[in-house]
Formats: structure tokens, C-alpha cells, sequence
């Protein structure tokens, strides 16, 4: 059990500026802000700005929220 959790809450670097990039045109064409991506990924609104900056990485969890919601696939987010 707390591996399943320690898999889902683990952090993946978003290394490339691909990954980024691509979540901020996402973004952009659905009309959200760095508050909705807080939203979206279940975080605190503030934390969408600061994974936009890149000062934060994404976990698992926010990555099959993001492929869920933008329906592309996951590894995107980290290229």
C-alpha cells in the first residue's frame, strides 16, 4: 500500500521545455490559467503557477489528469 502511494505521488521531472510547452498551449487553447491547472491537478490554486515556472515537477497522478482531461498521452508531459 504505501508503495502504491509512494508511485502515485512521486515526482517526475519535467526536464525537457517540451513538456512544459506543450502543457501551456494546452492550456492556453482551453482558456485556463495557472489557477485552473491548480485546480485541475487538485492542488492549491497558486501551485499551477509555480509548476508553469517549472519550480515544481508533476507527479503521476497529475499526469493522468492532465492525459484524462487534454486527452493526449501522458508521456508528453515529459519530454
Amino acid at each position: 500500500r504505501a508503495e502504491a502511494y509512494g508511485a502515485a505521488h512521486s515526482a517526475i521531472a519535467a526536464s525537457g521545455r517540451g513538456g512544459l510547452d506543450l502543457l501551456k498551449r494546452l492550456l492556453d487553447e482551453s482558456a485556463m490559467s495557472a489557477t485552473d491547472l491548480g485546480r485541475l491537478l487538485g492542488v492549491h490554486p497558486s501551485m499551477g503557477s509555480t509548476i508553469l515556472k517549472g519550480d515544481r515537477s508533476l507527479t503521476i497522478d497529475h499526469l493522468k489528469k492532465l492525459s484524462a482531461r487534454f486527452k493526449v498521452s501522458p508521456d508528453l508531459f515529459i519530454s
